[in-house]
């Protein structure tokens, strides 16, 4: 399943969760998503580089989650 289509269901839960459905929502099961895809295509390749940068795109994903939360 492609990033954008899994991404579209992540935020669709988040909606459900949390009585929110706005673009924060969204592009954070977009940035989910695709921070999932990055670490499948790298399979056994996973570097520090590569976890440090999983790492920053769920921060960002998790910061537009918590300003859509927040924002009640």
């Amino acid at each position: 399943m492609k990033p954008e289509i899994y991404g579209l269901t992540i935020a669709r839960v988040s909606s459900l969760l949390y009585g929110k459905d706005d673009d924060n929502v969204r592009q954070s099961g977009l940035i989910r998503a695709n921070a999932m895809a990055y670490r499948d295509a790298r399979d056994q390749q996973m570097t520090d580089a590569d976890w440090d940068s999983i790492a920053e795109q769920l921060s960002r994903s998790y910061r537009l989650l918590k300003a859509s939360v927040g924002a009640r």
